[in-house]
């Protein structure tokens, strides 16, 4: 049990630092090139909404991405 709730805890951690990072921070599937994981900042700094990022590949997220001003 104290490792399950260690684990736990560990977990909301580790999303607290990459969902409040300003830094672009992504996961990705290697066989799919999907985008597993990904906070905000990446989906923004791209030029798109969290929605619309995470139905890319990274490959096209990338090529396709908006300038940035």
């Amino acid at each position: 049990r104290e490792v399950e709730e260690a684990a736990k805890q560990r977990e909301e951690i580790y999303r607290a630092i990459v969902s409040h990072a300003s830094e672009a921070i992504t996961l990705v599937d290697v066989e799919t090139l999907r985008f597993v994981e990904f906070n905000d900042a990446a989906a923004t700094q791209l030029g798109y909404t969290p929605e619309e990022f995470a139905r890319l590949r990274r490959d096209l997220a990338v090529a396709t991405a908006a300038p940035v001003a």
